[in-house]
């Protein structure tokens, strides 16, 4: 018996009481309830996406963006401290939230160059703050949408 199915007994319990006139006792069931609470609560959580990428930097400049380097693949305004592009094989985490060792959190927005697999790109605000990255591996967690 899980919590959701106690707490409807007990439900039941009190109406069937209060219909037939009869008061009836919490304590009268109270072995059966501290039975069922003793037992453990299994909660199903979906599983934890994680993996060690390469992580480099990029700016919002045209010589280094597709199309429009003011907006993203979801339409968004790419900002400093939110904003990262992911390669293709990680397009299901677009519109979500990452968390990236070392870096914090982070809104997965655009998509990098289709010939890049397991990478991400980090918008910084210059060509010098990119320089300075370089090229760096880091363990990055998906938090979800």
């Amino acid at each position: 018996m899980n919590a959701r199915n106690l707490i409807f007994v007990i439900i039941v319990i009190f109406f069937l009481g209060t219909i037939t006139g009869r008061v009836v006792l919490i304590n009268e069931h109270l072995e059966v309830i501290e039975k069922e609470m003793e037992k453990p609560v299994v909660v199903q959580l979906a599983p934890i996406q994680e993996a060690l990428i390469t992580i480099t930097a990029y700016t919002a400049r045209k010589e280094e963006c597709n199309k429009d380097p003011h907006r993203t693949a979801i339409m968004t305004k790419p900002k400093v401290g939110r904003t990262i592009a992911v390669s293709h094989d990680l397009i299901h985490w677009l519109g979500g939230w990452v968390y990236i060792s070392g870096v914090g959190i982070r809104k997965v927005e655009d998509l990098m160059n289709e010939r890049f697999t397991m990478k991400m790109d980090l918008l910084v605000d210059s060509v010098s703050e990119a320089t300075k990255w370089g090229i760096q591996e880091r363990r990055v967690i998906f938090l979800g949408r």
